[in-house]
């Protein structure tokens, strides 16, 4: 699967999932503008998931950069921006990003310097912010999934909706969890978009359509 497909898949679904609200007059973009950062937004997850940084499918990967985003921020403009913003207080600050990610002291995954350069709407920001994102998903899986299978086939085959779930359970709360409410949202929002796969369409010039 192409790196050009999987963007528009994301930019289409975050378009037709992303419930994004401004108070009256505060909004900080045009219709056109959002279109373009949300694509922006679906370039960055895809090229995360076509990384080789882990051992998910890449689309898998990229749709669950995706599904952690709406979730966690609804692609709020002033969170990719790193701005203070109506919808949180983000962790108290401490949570960085689309994908709402923190660090800490002695973290091997990304240090206090790269968790800073993680906001932004420019695309290198953005891409670091998906590469977070698929980097903390790949160690919680590694400590929560599939322990039992043998490494060399472990990650074969794509994951399941409930080992997604467990995956999103393990990605909020830190630590291998059980699946709760919030999990279960997400995974429920990772099945919408895989649902919502466009496909190609010779009549639209080669645009993905419904």
């Amino acid at each position: 699967m192409s790196w050009v497909y999987m963007k528009l898949w994301l930019a289409f679904a975050f378009a037709h999932i992303t419930p994004s609200w401004y108070p009256p007059g505060e909004n900080p973009e045009t219709d056109e503008q959002r279109e373009q950062r949300f694509e922006l937004a679906g370039g960055a997850a895809a090229s995360a998931g076509l990384s080789g940084e882990h051992g998910f499918k890449p689309w898998q990967a990229a749709l669950m950069v995706g599904a952690v985003w709406i979730d966690e921020t609804s692609l709020d403009y002033n969170v990719h921006a790193g701005k203070p913003t109506h919808i949180g207080h983000q962790d108290h600050g401490r949570a960085r990003c689309l994908g709402q990610i923190q660090t800490w002291p002695g973290n091997t995954l990304l240090t206090r310097k790269e968790w800073e350069s993680l906001a932004g709407t420019d695309y290198a920001s953005t891409q670091l912010c998906a590469n977070a994102t698929v980097s903390y998903l790949w160690y919680h899986a590694q400590r929560c999934l599939r322990r039992k299978v043998a490494k060399a086939k472990r990650w074969d085959e794509p994951l399941t909706w409930p080992e997604v779930a467990r995956l999103f359970a393990a990605y909020g709360e830190g630590h291998c969890a059980p699946v709760g409410k919030s999990a279960k949202g997400i995974a429920v929002i990772y099945q919408r978009i895989v649902r919502l796969r466009p496909r190609w369409s010779k009549r639209d010039n080669g645009e993905l359509s419904r």
